[in-house]
């Protein structure tokens, strides 16, 4: 698959567990929408080689707060499966807001100058490490040893 083919499936994959979240009333689905779309967004991190933000996403978010947050839900639930009711108000409301925020990302989108940051050079967690263990081992010193184990 080509990264351009990756990078819609993570981002439609990522967009609809955002929705599944606002849209479920099942706790325990909104809380797996959830996991899908932190899922999907370390992905995307992942494509554009941030890989320790993309590890980050995965620990903290994923991997630790979905988990309380499942297991808050299942001690504390009084039924097997709890609803959550909104008014038309509240639904109102919730749509305007996000209605906003999609116009200012819109309107963001259409703003920014994209040819402008192609020339641009990326730096990767596996160059940063490399840099920092020279800096420890000192000036004179070999870090070849150390990229064939890294």
């Amino acid at each position: 698959m080509t990264e351009q083919t990756l990078f819609w499936i993570f981002a439609i994959l990522a967009g609809g567990g955002a929705i599944g979240v606002v849209i479920l009333q099942d706790i325990v689905r909104m809380a797996f929408s959830l996991i899908i779309s932190l899922g999907s967004t370390a992905g995307l991190f992942f494509l554009v080689g941030a890989d320790f933000v993309a590890a980050t996403q995965l620990l903290v978010y994923v991997g630790g707060t979905l988990v309380l947050l499942i297991f808050g839900v299942m001690l504390t639930a009084s039924g097997p499966f709890q609803r959550i009711k909104m008014s038309a108000g509240e639904t109102f409301l919730g749509a305007a807001v996000g209605l906003l925020f999609f116009s200012v990302i819109v309107f963001t989108v259409i703003d920014v100058n994209w040819e402008a940051g192609n020339n641009r050079q990326v730096a990767t967690t596996s160059g940063m490490s490399m840099m920092w263990l020279g800096s420890i081992l000192g000036p004179g010193r070999s870090t070849s040893s150390i990229e064939m184990e890294v």
